[in-house]
C-alpha cells in the first residue's frame, strides 16, 4: 500500500508502533484474520440483502486492515534505521533495567536517573551527516 496510513494520525495508534516486533505481529496477524472474517460476514449480509450490516462488516475490514498494515509500516520503518559505525541505539527514556544499571547510590530516586539519563542523552555526540 503505497500511501500515508491516515490511522497513523491517531495518537493511540502510532502508541502501537511502541510494542515489540513480536507483539506487533501478533496483532497484526489477528487484525488479518479479523479483516478476512469481516468481508465474509459482508459478502452474508449482502445476500440477505442487509445493506446497513454489510457496510458496518465493510467497515470493520477496512479498519482491521489499516490497523495491520500500520503495525507492519512500523516494521519497515524501524528496519529502516541505519546505525552509523560506532553508534548504538538507546530508547528516550532508560528502561528499568538500565535504571538499576545506572544506580551507584541506593537512594537515588528513578526520577533523578531519568533526568540525568536525558542529560546524558542531550550532549551524546551525533553522527556526522555525510555530503551528498
Amino acid at each position: 500500500m503505497g500511501y500515508i496510513n491516515p490511522l497513523l494520525r491517531l495518537p493511540a495508534a502510532r502508541a502501537l508502533l511502541g510494542l515489540s516486533g513480536l507483539q506487533r505481529r501478533a496483532v497484526a496477524k489477528v487484525c488479518r484474520g479479523l479483516r478476512e472474517e469481516a468481508n465474509a460476514e459482508a459478502e452474508l449480509a449482502w445476500k440477505r440483502r442487509k445493506g446497513p450490516m454489510a457496510a458496518y462488516w465493510r467497515a470493520v475490514s477496512t479498519y482491521a486492515r489499516h490497523l495491520a498494515h500500520a503495525l507492519e509500516q512500523g516494521e519497515v520503518e524501524l528496519a529502516a534505521v541505519a546505525v552509523p559505525e560506532g553508534f548504538v541505539l538507546v530508547p528516550k527514556e532508560a528502561t528499568p533495567q538500565m535504571l538499576e544499571a545506572f544506580r551507584f547510590l541506593p537512594e537515588m530516586t528513578d526520577r533523578a536517573l531519568q533526568a540525568r539519563y536525558q542529560e546524558l542523552l542531550g550532549v551524546a555526540p551525533q553522527p556526522i551527516e555525510e555530503a551528498a
